[in-house]
């Protein structure tokens, strides 16, 4: 999995359209793992310090990256370990995956650059204790 997002009120999984919000599929995929989005936004908010728009650690290959609020009419979220490369133009990032695909968003170089900082820390974090 490289996106969830919600464009023009639907939510989109890699381009799949589902029927739940950002935010549900995300606590139903954390419970797949027997966790839930507040625990794990309590554990992000104790590794990082922030209150807000922390990475979303599921499982060894998914540590979900909210671009946007994941309640917002705009969500985004990336995963970080499905990443090959990141080109930042000014106020535009381009994010290629494993799997070759891109996409093209509006942000900020230093918004994307912190959103990158926070997923290297939580990444850190749990090679610490694995």
């Amino acid at each position: 999995m490289n996106i969830i997002e919600r464009i023009d009120n639907e939510v989109y999984v890699d381009n799949y359209k589902i029927k739940e919000s950002v935010y549900s599929y995300i606590n139903k995929l954390a419970v797949s793992y027997f966790k839930n989005i507040k625990s794990i936004n309590k554990a992000s908010k104790k590794i990082i310090g922030n209150k807000k728009m922390n990475p979303m650690y599921i499982n060894k290959d998914i540590l979900l990256v909210p671009l946007c609020d994941i309640n917002s009419a705009s969500a985004l979220c990336i995963n970080y370990y499905s990443i090959k490369g990141i080109l930042i133009h000014e106020n535009e990032t381009i994010i290629v995956f494993d799997d070759n695909t891109t996409k093209r968003i509006v942000i900020s170089s230093y918004r994307m650059h912190n959103a990158i900082k926070k997923c290297e820390l939580i990444d850190e974090y749990i090679g610490m204790i694995d």
